[in-house]
């Protein structure tokens, strides 16, 4: 091992914490912008745009692009094949740690992409794999991604000084959860749950923070209409807490 190839000295000069994320927005060597995040035991460096490690799969943009293509000249039957499964995890994990970074660095609308370029390969594995173990590991992970992107939507909108359009946003991502619970498998309800509750409680938060809260029995007659008991229950003893004395 030479001088060069030991990194002892940035690890040293960026301590690890485990409590946060941290990353940061730094230069390559032809003065392109790079965003490094550190992790345990090392530093990962990323592309900021495009796909993370800065390669073309096959000459294309990405694998989502690469397998779209594909299946776009392809005469008969679309499948994703047992060999494409490890590149697709792999720009998915991509994505993951870069989405994790823009988070950390405030970088909304890039998060937001991210985000969008994970739910469509989820997608993809959705339409195109035949293999049912593979996909539903896949669905299992549609909530978080999908929350993910409402976080960066309504952190942008709020950042824009738009709470209703955060708003709209926080409520829109907890609708498509509620869509793909009532859709999964009943084992993906208990995990999904988290996301839906986290969501709610941000709306709400965000309503009476900005006096966007409506009437109680407003919200009662809108949770009752989407279906949402457990809220409706929730409200309705508000209301009654609320009510004077008879």
């Amino acid at each position: 091992m030479t001088g060069l190839d030991d990194i002892s000295g940035i690890l040293g000069s960026w301590p690890f914490d485990s409590s946060r994320i941290q990353a940061r927005m730094t230069t390559g060597d032809d003065g392109r912008p790079v965003i490094q995040l550190r992790v345990d035991l090392g530093v990962l460096q990323m592309e900021r745009d495009g796909r993370p490690d800065g390669t073309r799969p096959g000459g294309f943009r990405s694998t989502l692009h690469r397998c779209r293509a594909v299946f776009e000249e392809s005469v008969g039957t679309s499948e994703l094949s047992a060999e494409d499964f490890p590149e697709v995890d792999r720009e998915l994990l991509q994505y993951h740690h870069r989405r994790m970074a823009l988070f950390s660095l405030g970088d909304y609308a890039r998060a937001a992409r991210d985000a969008d370029h994970s739910l469509e390969l989820i997608t993809l594995v959705q339409g195109h794999a035949r293999d049912e173990a593979y996909v539903a590991a896949h669905e299992r992970s549609l909530p978080f991604v999908l929350m993910e992107r409402t976080r960066a939507r309504a952190l942008l909108a709020l950042r824009k000084r738009r709470p209703r359009t955060a708003v709209f946003h926080v409520e829109e991502g907890t609708r498509l959860i509620q869509q793909h619970v009532r859709r999964a498998a009943s084992e993906a309800g208990d995990r999904t749950l988290s996301e839906i509750l986290f969501l709610r409680r941000w709306a709400r938060k965000l309503r009476r923070a900005h006096g966007l809260e409506p009437p109680l029995e407003n919200q009662l007659d809108a949770a009752i209409k989407r279906e949402d008991y457990e809220e409706a229950a929730r409200l309705r003893d508000e209301i009654l807490r609320k009510a004077p004395d008879a």
